[in-house]
């Protein structure tokens, strides 16, 4: 239920940021339509699973204690948006920063967040498959 609340919230926000800022760079544009195809794909995992669980095998309390999708639709689908927005940042940081020291700061988010990302993900194909 609070998954259908979330995924009506990111549409509308959607919706207003392409409506209101016509004329963002095509880039940005991307990242809004990446993280909207991210975010329906997680909900769509999310009600899949709900349905799967409490609506085909209602009464069946093995199904409770079943992964289904989600080892994919929690940490890899946030960790795929995380990184999308936190390079954003990382970048825009470094565009706006008059001094290096910003611009460094910004570089090692970067380089952090990409090891990190990796790292998580080798981790859960080890541990779920």
């Amino acid at each position: 239920m609070y998954t259908w609340v979330l995924y009506g919230f990111l549409c509308s926000q959607t919706w207003v940021y392409y409506q209101s800022f016509p004329k963002d760079p095509v880039r940005t544009k991307v990242l809004v339509c990446y993280l909207l195809i991210i975010g329906t794909a997680q909900t769509v995992m999310h009600i899949h699973d709900a349905v799967l669980t409490f609506g085909l095998h209602f009464g069946n309390t093995s199904m409770v204690e079943n992964v289904n999708l989600g080892w994919f639709s929690g940490p890899v689908t946030t960790g795929m948006a995380s990184l999308a927005v936190q390079l954003f940042y990382a970048h825009r940081m470094t565009i706006f920063s008059r001094t290096n020291h910003t611009k460094v700061i910004g570089i090692t988010v970067v380089i952090v967040r990409v090891t990190k990302y990796s790292l998580n993900d080798n981790f859960r194909l080890k541990l779920f498959m």
